[in-house]
């Protein structure tokens, strides 16, 4: 029997409006083996680190040349393949939650994956081409354009 992904669109906030939320119910058939995404290298991860350890922790990040500051970083730049894909989601309510939404590729960075090849579902999920810009924007990616990528193994 296959695996089913769902989310919603707003979990954790209840929304004001009476409308009915939109959620997403993915049948999951079978493994990805390519996704479709932005590729995020070690400047944007760090570039996000000092903004997740903000807030988490309520304070400015220790300066990384202190060995305090190092191992902050660092934590704070694993927290962001983490938190990172959840910020987008809620300021991007359309693009669907997938359940590898950040995918490592070794000595390039990590995949921000907008949709795969799992299902029929989620490889012909329409992505609004607006919301696409303003993840560009907000990951600060210059001119980046999402593309295909095979999943390593």
């Amino acid at each position: 029997m296959p695996a089913v992904a769902s989310s919603s669109r707003h979990p954790r906030h209840p929304r004001k409006s009476s409308a009915p939320r939109t959620r997403w119910n993915v049948v999951v058939e079978g493994p990805a083996t390519r996704a479709y995404g932005f590729m995020l290298d070690d400047e944007c991860i760090r570039r996000w680190a000092p903004i997740v350890y903000e807030e988490i922790h309520d304070a400015k990040m220790p300066v990384s040349d202190t060995e305090d500051g190092q191992a902050a970083l660092m934590a704070s730049c694993q927290m962001v393949t983490v938190t990172l894909p959840t910020k987008i989601y809620r300021e991007f309510p359309s693009i669907p939650r997938l359940w590898r939404r950040m995918i490592p590729f070794s000595g390039e960075g990590y995949l921000f994956v907008l949709k795969d090849n799992r299902s029929r579902a989620t490889r012909k999920a329409e992505l609004d081409p607006a919301d696409v810009e303003g993840i560009r924007r907000s990951l600060k990616l210059g001119k980046q354009k999402p593309k295909w990528y095979d999943i390593p193994m």
